[in-house]
This record gives structure tokens, C-alpha cells and sequence, in this order.
């Protein structure tokens, strides 16, 4: 990895030393000590720059594996600072039926006409924002023992992992002030009648219906104008396919991808997540999503993504380390390119 957050590892490391820097010269002038040369304070760079960026690259999301982007694309850096985001939406205008000619007819014809109408939706952005300190004392201990990195590599462990379940959560049910996740879209068709039980559980019989109805359900939510290419179902039903189905000795799992691989996209795939357990609003119901990640449908935003901060010197002998970061959740452009189907628990 070559970034940590906005900067890259270079000047990431650069900022660090001067600010170690200016916290040895305020020591110096303050009790006639410091914090170490130069040199010292280098390696102390050099090593906490390789540290975190290893703790970026890892993921915290407790997804089972999964990553947030297999759920929906992240745009990563439009918009970084702004209160909001606006996201221009468009409509086609036009006659779908307009537009042929008689190009041997006498006379010149008649072109038809096409448009678009534009409007547009302001999308609020998230910031985040976390602290930790790391003592005078902590850092000359690492200057001569490098095993007291592991007290700085923890809290920035400690850190990250709250910032990924922070944006976990609002990635699947958003925000208090009305901004919705994946699971929570106010405008979404819920479907009560599709889902007769779990994946796992339903009958030979339960299966072979739903296998044979999702494709119309669907297709009548969305007026059959796009696929679905992902099903995003609860952890606990995703765990139990596993069992063989039917005479041929495949699991249900295999059955599901390999079908709907054929018949709505080629890119499909199951995702799953423990919030869909209890995902309605009264928390009772499994919900299973069906839906499409093209951008024009569904995106979520990152405008700045998880970015420690060099450490800088605060008052005469600590440093403080800052991280920050911007997000917000998945979008849904068209509201019918997404299902719900609801089974109460």
C-alpha cells in the first residue's frame, strides 16, 4: 500500500519526523532535555509509518471475509470536505416509439426529438473523528526499546477497528438524521410473500418455487428494465447452505449462483451480513435484499477515507495522533432496481 489515508508513505513519514522535531526542540527549551537526535527520532519515523500503514491495509469490518465494496462500489475522494455532496439525478424524455424514418419518401423528414430532464439530490456527508496520545516518556522508551511500539500499535488498532465498525454500521442502516443505509431505503418495495422461509430451511418444494417466481417478482418491481446481480442475505441462512440439494449432490449455495448466474447476471454474487436478521424497522423480520451495484443504481461515498494524522507536539512534552475520515452510505439512485423480501421472525 502506498497511501495511508490522503497522504502518501513518503510524505506520511516526512511530517512525522518534523513534528517529533518540533517537539524535541519545545523540550529542549522547556527542561534542557528532548526526546533523542536526530537520528533516533528518524527510526521511531521509519517504524511507525511501516506499522500503521500495515494496520490500513487490514480490515475490521468482521464481515466474514467480505469487503463493504462487495456490497456496493465506493466512490473514494469526490467531495472531500464539503458539507454535502449533490448528486445530479437525470431522466430520459422522449417518445420510446419516435425516431424512424422513410428515407425514400419525398420531402425532408421530420427528426423526432430527445431530452433530459435534470434535478438533483443533496447527499449529507459524514465526518469522523478520533484522538489518541502517545507520551513524552512513551516515545523515548521507543527510542531505545522497540517492543514499546507495540503500546502505540495497539491504540492505533484500537482506533482503526472502531472507525471500520463505525462505518459499518452506517453502511447498512445510516445515520439518526434520516440518512438510510442498505437495509433501511424509506422508498424500497417490501415484499412479504416472496420469502416463504429461509434459504436453508424452506422445503424441496419452497425452493423449487422460489427459484422459479424470483426472476418475475423481481422483474415486475424494476418493469423488467434491469437484473439484480446481488442477493445480500442473513449470516445465520448464508452458514446452513451448505446442505446437498435435490439429486445431484450439489449444495443449495451452488445451486443459487450457478442459476442466477445464468439467469440475471454473470457478476452475481450472495453477500450476507448479521444485520439482516433483524433489519426492519420493528426488528423482527430476516430481510434479503435483491439488487443491482451498477453506479447508476447504488453507490456509497468515502470523500476522505480513514487517515491518521502525523503525530504533532501538544503542550510542552506529549504528542496527540488524530485520524479522520468522511463518509456516506450507499445511495439508491432507483428505488426500483432494489427488492426487500421480508420473513418475520
Amino acid at each position: 500500500m502506498d497511501k495511508i489515508g490522503i497522504y502518501s508513505k513518503s510524505d506520511y513519514e516526512r511530517l512525522t519526523l518534523n513534528h517529533l522535531i518540533q517537539a524535541r526542540n519545545l523540550q529542549v527549551v522547556n527542561n534542557a532535555s528532548g526526546i533523542g537526535a536526530t537520528t533516533g527520532l528518524q527510526q521511531i519515523t521509519t517504524t511507525l509509518t511501516q506499522l500503521i500503514s500495515g494496520i490500513i491495509e487490514t480490515k475490521y469490518y468482521e464481515l466474514s471475509g467480505q469487503k463493504l465494496s462487495d456490497f456496493a462500489q465506493i466512490d473514494v475522494g469526490t467531495g472531500a470536505y464539503a458539507s454535502n455532496l449533490l448528486q445530479y439525478a437525470v431522466n430520459y424524455v422522449g417518445n420510446v416509439g419516435d425516431g424512424w424514418i422513410e428515407p425514400t419518401a419525398d420531402g425532408i423528414a421530420k427528426d423526432s426529438n430527445s431530452s433530459i430532464e435534470i434535478g438533483s439530490v443533496s447527499l449529507k456527508n459524514h465526518f469522523w473523528r478520533k484522538n489518541y496520545s502517545v507520551t513524552n516518556e512513551l516515545v523515548n522508551m521507543a527510542r531505545v526499546n522497540a517492543e514499546t511500539f507495540s503500546i502505540i500499535e495497539t491504540k492505533e488498532r484500537s482506533r482503526k477497528k472502531q472507525y471500520d465498525f463505525a462505518i459499518r454500521d452506517a453502511f447498512f442502516f445510516g445515520f439518526g438524521d434520516g440518512t438510510a443505509g442498505l437495509l433501511n431505503q424509506p422508498n424500497v418495495t417490501v415484499n412479504t410473500t416472496l420469502m416463504t422461509a429461509p434459504l436453508a430451511t424452506m422445503t424441496d418444494a419452497q425452493f423449487n418455487t422460489f427459484l422459479a417466481s424470483v426472476g418475475s417478482v423481481y422483474g415486475q418491481n424494476s418493469l423488467y428494465t434491469i437484473n439484480f446481480n446481488r442477493l445480500l442475505i442473513p449470516t445465520s441462512d448464508f452458514l446452513s447452505l451448505g446442505q446437498p440439494y435435490g439429486q445431484y449432490g450439489l449444495t443449495r449455495l451452488q445451486v443459487l449462483e450457478d442459476a442466477f448466474k445464468r439467469i440475471t447476471a454473470p457478476d452475481f454474487k450472495i453477500v450476507h451480513c448479521v444485520y439482516c436478521d433483524n433489519a426492519n424497522q420493528a426488528g423482527n423480520n430476516k430481510r434479503y435484499v435483491f439488487y443491482n451495484t451498477d453506479v447508476d443504481n447504488l453507490c456509497a461515498y468515502m470523500p476522505v477515507p480513514y487517515t491518521p494524522m502525523p503525530l504533532f507536539p501538544v503542550g510542552s512534552l506529549d504528542l496527540v495522533s488524530q485520524a479522520h475520515g468522511q463518509f456516506i452510505p450507499p445511495y439508491l439512485k432507483r428505488t426500483n432496481s432494489m427488492l426487500y423480501a421480508d420473513i418475520k421472525n
